[in-house]
């Protein structure tokens, strides 16, 4: 669409209202219904998009309408009585949401470069799963699949639920204010959020550092929301700003005094 020159700002339009639409599919509450899923995508036909199983690889794209599929050949109905496994074929077995993000793209290149000849190289990238070549893709078998589970102990679930919960507003205020700030400010303010994620992430995981690091994030952060006068355009009250000081300081201390790390031992 953008290369055929459609405004930016149909284009923008478009896509938030698309993905809008997708929040309510992602759902195993809502079963089949009935003419619904024959013409627009709905939580039954959505559900094979993000299965492993074999009958649904490479299935059910459509973002609003259904129809799309349906003409182009990659729609298939959700089987009754056989249950769908979520999820990548590969383990991702990380909480890193920059690596959650990047991770295929790596496997990508290490395929192609393994790839004999430049057409196989080529189909890597572009060619349907299993290749230009109609070759079956392997079996999964929903027996032996285990989901990326490290034990956490329950107070650092709870520590870490709760920074997700402060984040949230800060996430907000960041992409109402994106468009104002600086390109600087903005990138700064961004990536504070995504360091936060990567540290929490981190805890779950049981990395030996993140305990250090995340204690002295939120205590960093604590401190510059406190004495800033100015929060990227937010001149938040004195109760807010040191009430948040006291939250930072006092979640470094229950981290560096109480706080350990999860297991890395893997659960079912």
């Amino acid at each position: 669409m953008a290369v055929a020159g459609v405004p930016p700002v149909i284009f923008i339009t478009v896509g938030l209202i698309d993905l809008l639409y997708q929040y309510w599919v992602h759902t195993e509450l809502v079963g089949r219904l009935g003419w619904f899923d024959r013409v627009f995508v709905s939580p039954s036909n959505h559900r094979v998009h993000h299965g492993q199983n074999d009958y649904c690889i490479d299935k059910n794209y459509g973002g609003i309408l259904i129809l799309w599929d349906r003409m182009f050949g990659t729609f298939v109905e959700e089987r009754e009585g056989e249950k769908i496994h979520y999820g990548i074929r590969k383990p991702l077995r990380s909480f890193n949401p920059v690596w959650g993000n990047l991770h295929y793209y790596v496997d990508l290149w290490k395929e192609a470069r393994a790839a004999q000849g430049w057409r196989a190289k080529l189909g890597v990238w572009l060619a349907p799963p299993g290749g230009w070549t109609d070759a079956p893709i392997e079996h999964f078998d929903g027996s032996t699949f285990e989901r990326y589970q490290p034990t956490a102990p329950g107070p650092l679930r709870w520590y870490v639920a709760l920074q997700y919960a402060v984040a949230v507003p800060f996430i907000s205020h960041c992409i109402a204010v994106a468009d104002r700030l600086p390109r600087a400010l903005g990138l700064t303010y961004a990536l504070g959020i995504v360091v936060s994620s990567v540290f929490l992430g981190a805890l779950l995981e049981g990395r030996s550092w993140a305990r250090w690091a995340e204690a002295a994030r939120v205590a960093a952060v604590g401190v510059f929301f406190a004495v800033a006068t100015d929060w990227f355009g937010f001149a938040a009250p004195d109760p807010l700003r040191w009430g948040f000081l006291l939250l930072g300081l006092g979640s470094a201390f229950y981290l560096l005094r109480f706080g350990t790390v999860a297991s890395k031992e893997q659960a079912a």
